[in-house]
């Protein structure tokens, strides 16, 4: 049956799709996709500060919970495709509705990979940046929790609050890769240097938790232009 030309028009963006069908699945689904994703880099914060400061050396449970929360988010996703794939929808909101959570999933997965490097690595191995990690673990909880908050609670409302929000991601992210630098910049000097190993270990752990702010940026991004096409 053909669509009436006022359902088409409502139905034209994926903001105007989330102010007319608030209560659908598939949004709820997406707003509990950001929900798990918020969740993986908050244990991942409270990991690196316990791990750290000393008082929790076997972090094995922190990581698996971590690695259980990217596994649910991964499993949302593959919902929310499924429901995309049926074809309900109009190909723009369906496209921009896959782009999304398809952003939205790579923070979660580089908050594993953050958590998996860090398993392998020792308080000591990390005590030349400690302090650096944990200012910048605390920026990227931010950026992400406004980013989770955006998708909850402002897609489908006035574009001024989410062009807010997403120009305040996009600021914390830029925060984050200034103690990006400062962290490569101390582990060229340290002394003694680290063997290979080590050495790639503890780079491919930064870059997997800078990685986390760029794709919440990315995510805000990507949202900011929709609501400006809508």
């Amino acid at each position: 049956m053909k669509k009436s030309n006022k359902e088409s028009d409502t139905m034209g963006t994926l903001i105007d799709w989330f102010k007319s069908r608030r209560e659908a699945s598939i949004i709820k689904e997406t707003k509990e996709h950001a929900k798990k994703v918020y969740d993986s880099v908050y244990e991942l914060d409270k990991t690196i500060k316990l791990f750290l400061d000393g008082k929790g050396t076997d972090v094995s449970k922190n990581i698996k919970k971590i690695d259980d929360l990217e596994r649910e988010c991964d499993s949302i996703r593959r919902k929310v495709m499924v429901e995309l794939s049926k074809g309900e929808l109009t190909p723009s909101v369906r496209e921009d509705l896959a782009h999304l959570i398809s952003r939205l999933d790579s923070v979660a997965n580089n908050a594993n990979a953050t958590a998996n490097r860090l398993g392998i690595l020792s308080p000591d191995v990390l005590a030349p940046i400690a302090d650096d990690l944990k200012k910048m673990s605390e920026i990227t909880l931010k950026c992400v929790e406004l980013l989770h908050k955006t998708i909850d609670l402002q897609l489908g409302e006035t574009m001024d609050k989410v062009m807010e929000s997403t120009m305040k991601i996009n600021e914390l992210e830029h925060d984050v890769d200034g103690i990006n630098y400062e962290i490569k910049r101390k582990l060229i000097n340290v002394k003694p240097a680290y063997s290979p190993y080590i050495a790639i270990t503890v780079f491919d752990m930064v870059q997997a938790f800078e990685q986390i702010s760029d794709f919440a940026e990315e995510t805000a991004d990507f949202i900011r232009i929709i609501n400006v096409r809508s």
